[in-house]
């Protein structure tokens, strides 16, 4: 793991949600941050066909984030601006840095289709709950890529930046190990293709491993 890496992810998190008054002088934390690895699996799905043959086509996932506990919130919340929300201070908050892409693919057949891209991007995510089960809601950008080989194309490339809106079950059965459920909501911005559809509202739907690992890292706060 590239504790870094980590470090920096967390910097755009805790600049803009903590905040200090200028009459208090800053003290320098050592702040328990979680490292997150998560391996997912699922499916892609999109408004117009990106086959003729309408194939599914699959997604692998894998998620680098790094994530502040509500117990740390709460902890340090006399730091925090005086507006946030006090079920904000119980919540796990989670930053993913553009680190990892989602890879989407179809499976080789005699068809003559096939679909190949990735997307990737930053996000943030809140997620509330108890010490077995949350659930989360998060936002994100995304660059998309997809090369669709297919007759229905004169232009097999499609690309294009958007945003992201997510929810997840998260199941917690161990600290350091979880499962989650999901779904993401992806508004790209629309292009044309070369048989006159407009592409650009996708969703997945995938499940997902997370491996957790904890750390410290020294802010101002």
């Amino acid at each position: 793991m590239n504790r870094t890496l980590f470090q920096f992810s967390l910097v755009a998190v805790l600049t803009s949600l903590f905040h200090v008054a200028q009459a208090k002088d800053k003290e320098t934390i050592e702040l328990p941050v979680t490292a997150d690895l998560g391996l997912g699996v699922g499916e892609l799905h999109s408004h117009s066909q990106l086959t003729a043959s309408d194939k599914k086509v699959w997604l692998f996932k894998p998620e680098l984030s790094a994530s502040v506990s509500g117990e740390t919130l709460t902890k340090y919340k006399d730091k925090l601006p005086d507006n946030v929300p006090d079920w904000l201070t119980k919540a796990d908050i989670s930053y993913s840095p553009y680190a990892l892409p989602t890879i989407y693919f179809t499976e080789s057949d005699d068809s003559d289709e096939s679909v190949y891209g990735f997307s990737i991007g930053p996000g943030l995510d809140v997620a509330i709950g108890g010490d077995y089960l949350t659930l989360g809601g998060g936002i994100g950008l995304d660059l998309t890529y997809l090369y669709m080989e297919s007759d229905r194309f004169d232009d097999n490339h499609y690309v294009t930046l958007g945003a992201n809106a997510s929810w997840k079950l998260t199941l917690k059965p161990i600290r350091y190990f979880h499962l989650e459920v999901g779904q993401r909501f992806m508004q790209h911005i629309e292009k044309e293709t070369s048989n006159g559809q407009y592409l650009g509202r996708f969703r997945e739907d995938y499940a997902m491993l997370h491996f957790r690992f904890p750390f410290t890292t020294q802010v101002k706060l």
